[in-house]
């Protein structure tokens, strides 16, 4: 009988694209970046809107290097962020979604070991030797972030809001094929920036 060599894509087993429009809040930059390793046509297509080829950018906020091109500027909703050091010396992080629906990253950094930490009040669990904390949240209020560390000293981070959603004041994207569908959290909008708290 005869065989049937079938493409490893199709309408029935689409293939996983990812793009996001992502706003450096601190350096007014922005970008068409996609976090999947591969780079189908349609997805080349569109980084490559704004006309410049794509290229491995570190984007501090996002959890793992992208594939990203320059895109037009926009005015992104800018979560609301607060990092200080309290009086009794601890350091406090509050951070804020722009919109009821965006979802919320967070990472911290420190210098020394981190000896306490809480979250909306609640103590956080630590292995011996921390210093890099990664948060994920999703809620209308946001959450805060109470550290304490072996040695006082600088602490540094960077944090992002994830809002579902194409920008409405964006170009908008190419069409997809029948045969390729949004991954994970492609088609948003990203604001990205970064703290530091001496």
């Amino acid at each position: 009988g005869a065989i049937q060599l079938l493409a490893p894509f199709s309408p029935r087993f689409p293939r996983p694209t990812d793009i996001r429009y992502v706003a450096e809040l601190d350096a007014g930059r922005f970008w068409r970046a996609s976090l999947l390793a591969g780079e189908d046509a349609w997805t080349r297509a569109a980084l490559r809107a704004g006309g410049e080829a794509p290229r491995h950018v570190a984007l501090e906020g996002l959890a793992q290097a992208a594939r990203a091109a320059p895109a037009p500027p926009i005015s992104p909703p800018r979560p609301h962020l607060r990092a200080a050091r309290l009086a009794d010396g601890p350091v406090q992080i509050a951070l804020r979604p722009s919109s009821a629906f965006g979802e919320l990253r967070l990472e911290v950094r420190t210098g020394s070991d981190i000896t306490a930490a809480e979250v909306d009040g609640r103590p956080v669990r630590l292995d011996p030797g921390v210093r890099r904390l990664s948060l994920a949240w999703s809620s209308p209020a946001g959450l805060e972030l109470t550290l304490r560390t072996a040695v006082p000293g600088p602490v540094s981070g960077s944090y992002a809001e994830i809002r579902p959603g194409w920008p409405p004041d964006a170009p908008p994207l190419p069409a997809r094929p029948a045969d390729a569908m949004p991954w994970g959290g492609s088609d948003s909008a990203v604001a990205i920036g970064a703290f530091k708290v001496p």
